[in-house]
C-alpha cells in the first residue's frame, strides 16, 4: 500500500474512532443503554457488522449473542487496533482497502446515531469530526437540525498518493479550491435568481470549508426563497462561528427589519459598524439610514446615509439617496418655518 495512504488513513482512522468515542461516551454517560431496546438492538448490529469485516481481515471468533456493553467497547477498540497494525504493515491495498473502507463507513454511521441521540443530553456535548476524508452530508442537511451525517470522499486516496509535499497541506489546497469554485457559482446563481441552485452550490461549498462567510451565504439565500426563519438561524450560527465576521450581524438586522423588529435590527447594524473583519464596511449604515427612515427620523437617517457615502464615495445611488433626503429635510424645514411665521404674525395681541 502506498506510503502516503498509509499515514492518511492512520491520522483519518484516529478522527473516526475519537468521534465515536465520544459520541457514545455522552450517551452511555446519561442513559441506560441495558435498559434501552432502540440502543441496544442498534448496538448489536454494528457489532455483528464490525465483528464481519473483521473476520475478513483477521481470524476471530465471533460471538452471535448476549453483546454487552463491555463487549461492545472492546471490538471497537479492537478493531481500531488492527487497522493500525495492518497499516504498519505492508499490505496488498486490493485485498485490505475495501474492508478498512467498510470500517470506517461504520464508526461514521454508528457515531451518527450516537450524536442525534445525545442532543438530549445537555449536559455533555459531542464536538463533530475534523476531518480531510469526511465531509458533511449535502442530503442528510435537515436544516433546524444540529447534527449531520457525513460522506467520505474515497478519490482523496487517488489523489494523495503521487503527493512528494506534505500531502495534508496539498489536501488543504484542494478542499479550499473547491469551497472558492462553490462560492463563486452560488453568486452566479444569485444572479441569475436561481435561488435552489444557488442553496445547493453553497452547501457544497460549506462540506470543503464551513466558516462564518458560507454560513452567513447559506442563510442570505434564504432570505431570498422567503425563509427569513431559516435565515436569521444561519446568521446566528456565522456569528457564533466568527464573531469579528461583520456581514453576519448586518444581515441578521436587514431580516429583522424586514420583519418590522426596526429598533431590535438596528441594534444588530451597530455590532456589525464595529466588526473588526468588514469588507463592505458601507453597508450597516445604509441599513441604519433605512431603519431611520422607516422610523420617520429623517435626520437620523441622513446621518448614516452621509456617512455611508464617505465610505463608498463611489456609490452613486447612494449619492442620490443622500441629494433627495436632504432636500425633503430642507423642504419640511421651510415649510415649518413659513408655518412658525404665519403663527407669530397672526398672534393675539395683549
Amino acid at each position: 500500500m502506498n506510503q502516503n495512504v498509509k499515514a492518511f488513513l492512520k491520522a483519518e482512522l484516529n478522527v473516526a474512532y475519537q468521534y465515536l468515542e465520544r459520541s457514545y461516551f455522552v450517551v452511555s454517560s446519561n442513559l441506560s443503554i441495558k435498559s434501552n431496546l432502540n440502543i441496544r438492538t442498534n448496538i448489536e448490529k454494528f457489532y455483528l457488522s464490525t465483528e464481519s469485516i473483521i473476520s475478513e481481515l483477521v481470524s476471530i471468533e465471533k460471538q452471535s449473542s448476549n453483546i454487552e456493553a463491555n463487549d461492545y467497547k472492546l471490538l471497537i477498540k479492537y478493531s481500531y487496533n488492527l487497522i493500525n497494525s495492518l497499516l504498519d504493515l505492508n499490505i496488498d491495498e486490493d485485498k485490505y482497502l475495501p474492508s478498512i473502507k467498510r470500517l470506517f463507513e461504520a464508526y461514521y454511521d454508528q457515531a451518527y446515531y450516537f450524536h442525534v441521540i445525545s442532543l438530549d443530553q445537555r449536559e455533555l456535548t459531542v464536538i463533530p469530526p475534523r476531518s480531510h476524508l469526511a465531509s458533511v452530508n449535502i442530503d442528510s442537511e435537515a436544516e433546524g437540525k444540529e447534527v449531520k451525517s457525513y460522506q467520505i470522499d474515497w478519490e482523496i486516496l487517488e489523489d494523495i498518493k503521487d503527493t512528494k509535499n506534505l500531502f495534508i497541506s496539498s489536501l488543504e489546497d484542494k478542499r479550499e479550491n473547491y469551497y472558492e469554485q462553490f462560492v463563486l457559482e452560488g453568486h452566479d446563481y444569485i444572479y441569475k435568481k436561481e435561488y435552489n441552485k444557488a442553496l445547493d452550490s453553497f452547501k457544497r461549498a460549506r462540506n470543503y470549508t464551513e466558516n462564518a462567510e458560507i454560513l452567513n451565504l447559506i442563510g442570505w439565500t434564504y432570505s431570498f426563497l422567503d425563509q427569513l426563519d431559516v435565515a436569521q438561524k444561519f446568521a446566528l450560527k456565522a456569528i457564533r462561528k466568527d464573531p469579528d465576521y461583520g456581514a453576519s450581524y448586518n444581515d441578521l438586522g436587514s431580516y429583522l427589519m424586514s420583519e418590522d423588529k426596526v429598533t431590535e435590527a438596528l441594534e444588530w447594524f451597530k455590532m456589525a459598524k464595529n466588526a473588526s473583519n468588514y469588507q463592505n464596511r458601507e453597508y450597516p449604515y445604509i441599513n441604519s439610514g433605512r431603519a431611520y427612515l422607516m422610523l420617520k427620523d429623517y435626520n437620523k437617517a441622513l446621518e448614516e446615509f452621509s456617512y455611508a457615502l464617505s465610505l463608498a464615495p463611489y456609490h452613486e445611488e447612494l449619492h442620490e439617496t443622500v441629494t433627495n433626503l436632504q432636500n425633503t429635510i430642507d423642504k419640511s424645514k421651510h415649510k415649518l418655518e413659513a408655518k412658525v411665521d404665519s403663527l407669530e404674525d397672526h398672534a393675539p395681541i395683549f
